[in-house]
């Protein structure tokens, strides 16, 4: 029995775990909170986003495993433990955020991909459907016999299209003359 417990503990102390849990606050150089923070441990690639507060917790950490924390507007900061007890204090500086260029053209090819699919499964048949499959534009029975279709615009109603213009090639097809 004396040899027993001795024997169980040395084959069970290779599946025992050293790694712990830290825990953290980040913040900025006035002492504020950063929220929204990612945090990530190299190591196991476990990650954490600090809260309100800018604190956070990690689990498996060893003493000299590195995390990195980084948020849109701070210089990204590469930290090793070097204490698993204690609360990480990470003060994070500020850089700033240029935005690329953006270039905005006419390439509006997935757009017209998914028309040419809408018009393959419900083709149009009158000018009507046409008009039904603009965004924004509503066209239902007006109540009555002998009138046109009334027409909405976003929720307005726009009198049976004469508060709308609809031309072809710059011909309009709505107008009375």
């Amino acid at each position: 029995m004396k040899i027993i417990f001795p024997l169980i503990f040395f084959i069970a102390l290779p599946f025992v775990s050293f790694a712990q849990t830290i825990t953290g606050k980040v913040t900025d150089a006035s002492k504020s909170p950063i929220v929204g923070a990612y945090i990530i441990h190299l190591q196991s690639e476990h990650h954490a986003h600090s809260n309100e507060f800018g604190k956070f917790f990690i689990n498996d950490v060893d003493v000299g495993d590195t995390i990195q924390v980084v948020h849109l507007g701070y210089e990204t900061l590469l930290y090793q433990i070097k204490d698993t007890k204690e609360e990480l204090v990470i003060e994070l500086t500020e850089s700033i955020f240029d935005l690329g260029e953006i270039v905005v053209g006419q390439n509006i090819k997935k757009v017209n991909v998914i028309a040419a699919i809408d018009v393959q499964t419900s083709p149009v048949n009158s000018a009507q459907e046409v008009l039904r499959k603009v965004p924004g534009l509503f066209i239902g029975q007006h109540a009555g016999g002998g009138k046109a279709e009334q027409i909405f615009l976003r929720g307005f109603d726009i009198d049976h299209g004469t508060d709308i213009n609809i031309s072809v090639d710059g011909m309009p097809v709505n107008m009375v003359s």
